[in-house]
């Protein structure tokens, strides 16, 4: 639990936060590039802010709903799971593997190895 001039801190750095307009991510019907759509936006939303690395999870996490709500509880509540050392980073790749099943990335890697342009030039 957070006390005092932290709590206070925290409180003021999540209302100048939210003052940018940053996105809810829900988690439903998503695909990887949704995901990775809503990480950009907040990396660009916590650049503009200046915000600090230690305050980053927390105010993400502010900014997550439904299903992808549900996911950072059930996170919070692994056993496992060491909430202290979760971060910004952490929270990122967790997100994509969530979103983004192994077995479709490897695909569209073998997809992408595999494209050729052939006789046409860049511009066709």
């Amino acid at each position: 639990m957070v006390e005092g001039t932290e709590r206070d801190r925290l409180m003021e750095r999540l209302n100048e936060f939210r003052r940018c307009g940053p996105r809810i991510f829900d988690g439903e019907k998503v695909d990887h590039w949704i995901v990775e759509k809503w990480l950009m936006h907040m990396e660009k939303l916590f650049r503009d802010t200046f915000m600090e690395e230690r305050d980053q999870v927390w105010l993400a996490t502010h900014h997550l709903d439904g299903e992808a709500y549900r996911w950072w509880l059930d996170l919070q509540e692994n056993p496992s799971t060491d909430l202290a050392a979760i971060t910004w980073k952490r929270i990122k790749e967790l997100l994509l593997a969530h979103y983004f099943q192994t077995s479709v990335k490897r695909k569209m890697e073998q997809d992408l190895r595999n494209l050729r342009q052939g006789d046409r030039t860049v511009a066709e």
